[in-house]
C-alpha cells in the first residue's frame, strides 16, 4: 500500500502519539480504572441490545404502570439521540472533561462519553416497560430460521465492519491491495469495491507466502488476521519482505488469557452465536510480549501497544473504535521496518 494522501500519514502521526502516553502511576491507575467501567458498561449494553431484540422488546425488567408507562418509554428513547448530540457539542465536551478530577478530563472525555453512551444503552433496552402485546411469537422451526438470520444479520455487521477498512483507505487515496484465502470473500469484497467506484486490488492468497515482490509496500495493515495463521513467524517474515524500508507495519489481534477467551468464545461464539463456533482457536492467541519477540525475530523494530475497543459513537449512531488503556482482550500496536542497517545496528 503506497501512502499518498497527507491525511493518512497525519493519521499515523496521531496513532503513534496514542500509543506513547505520558508516564505517572496516577494517570495509568485512572485510565485503567475508566477502562474497565467503559469495557463493563458497553458489554452490557451491547448484551441487553441483543436480547432485548432477539425478543422483540416484550422482556425488560421496567414495570411502570399504563399510561404512564408511555411516557417513561418515550422518555427512554428520546434520552439517547438527545444526550448523544447534546454532548458533541462544544458544551457537552467541556461538560464531560470536568467529570473527571484533576487535570486528565479532557484527555479522558472520550473514554467518558463511551461510559455514558454505553449507560443509556443499557437504561434503554433493560428500563423499558413492555406493553404485554405480542401480536406472534415464532415457534418450531419459525423460531430457529428466525434465530439464524438474526444470527447471520450480526455476522454481517461484523464483516462489513472488516470490509470497511480497506475501502476506507482507498476512498482516502492510498493504493490499497487486500489479500485473503476465501475466494468467495474475495469475490464479495470485489463486488463491494466495484460498486462503490473504488479500485482496489484484492486477490487470492496467504499470508504465508505472500504473492508481491520484495519492498513493494510502505505500510501492510493485519486486522484480525495473526490468531488465525498456521505460521506466525512466516507471516512476519513475508509482511517484512514486501514492506519497504522503513515501511510500517499496523496489526491488532487478541490476546491470549481467560477474560479474552471468555469474551471471544464463551460470549461471542458460544453465547451469542455472533459468529460460528470454531471460528476461533484459543491456543493461536497471541500475548503481547510474545508478538513483539516474534516481530524482533522478523526484523522489525517494535513500537508500543495500546487496547483496541469502542470508544463511542458518532452522530449517525455508529460504534467507533480506537485505542484503550486495556489490553487484556483486544490489542493493537506499530512495528517499524530499519530504513537500513549498519553491521548489527537496524536504523
Amino acid at each position: 500500500m503506497t501512502i499518498t494522501d497527507p491525511r493518512i500519514a497525519r493519521l499515523i502521526t496521531l496513532i503513534r502519539a496514542a500509543l506513547r502516553p505520558p508516564a505517572g502511576a496516577g494517570r495509568i491507575v485512572l485510565a485503567l480504572g475508566m477502562g474497565l467501567i467503559c469495557h463493563a458498561l458497553f458489554a452490557a449494553g451491547v448484551l441487553a441490545m441483543i436480547v432485548a431484540m432477539f425478543f422483540g422488546l416484550s422482556e425488560s425488567l421496567g414495570s411502570v404502570p399504563w399510561p404512564w408507562a408511555f411516557l417513561a418509554n418515550a422518555a427512554l428513547i428520546v434520552q439517547f439521540p438527545m444526550g448523544h448530540s447534546l454532548l458533541l457539542t462544544g458544551p457537552g465536551g467541556r461538560f464531560m472533561a470536568r467529570l473527571i478530577p484533576g487535570h486528565h478530563g479532557r484527555a479522558l472525555a472520550t473514554t467518558t462519553y463511551a461510559i455514558i453512551a454505553s449507560a443509556q444503552l443499557l437504561a434503554l433496552f433493560t428500563l423499558g416497560t413492555p406493553s404485554g402485546i405480542v401480536w406472534w411469537r415464532a415457534e418450531g422451526a419459525a423460531f430457529w430460521a428466525v434465530t439464524a438470520a438474526y444470527g447471520a444479520s450480526w455476522l454481517l455487521l461484523l464483516k462489513a465492519s472488516f470490509d470497511a477498512g480497506a475501502e476506507a483507505l482507498a476512498a482516502r487515496g492510498s493504493h490499497v491491495t487486500g489479500i485473503d484465502p476465501a475466494v468467495a470473500a474475495i469475490e464479495a469484497a470485489r463486488n463491494h469495491a466495484r460498486g462503490a467506484g473504488l479500485h482496489i486490488g484484492y486477490d487470492v492468497g496467504v499470508g504465508e507466502a505472500l504473492p508481491y515482490d520484495d519492498a513493494g509496500f510502505d505500510a501492510v495493515v493485519c486486522v484480525d488476521v495473526l490468531e488465525h495463521v498456521t505460521d506466525r513467524h512466516k507471516v512476519l517474515s513475508e509482511v517484512a519482505r514486501v514492506l519497504r524500508p522503513g515501511g510500517l507495519f499496523l496489526f491488532d489481534t487478541i490476546n491470549r488469557n481467560p477474560m479474552a477467551r471468555l469474551a471471544t468464545i464463551t460470549v461471542a461464539e458460544d453465547l451469542l452465536r455472533l459468529l460460528p463456533r470454531g471460528t476461533h482457536d484459543p491456543a493461536m492467541f497471541i500475548k503481547p510480549g510474545e508478538l513483539r519477540r516474534a516481530m524482533q525475530g522478523a526484523g522489525f523494530v517494535p513500537g508500543p501497544v495500546t487496547g483496541l475497543g469502542p470508544r463511542g459513537m458518532n452522530r449517525r449512531l455508529d460504534l467507533t473504535f480506537g485505542p484503550l488503556p486495556l489490553t487484556a482482550i483486544l490489542y493493537m500496536g506499530i512495528a517499524r521496518k530499519p530504513a537500513f542497517t549498519t553491521g548489527d545496528t537496524a536504523c
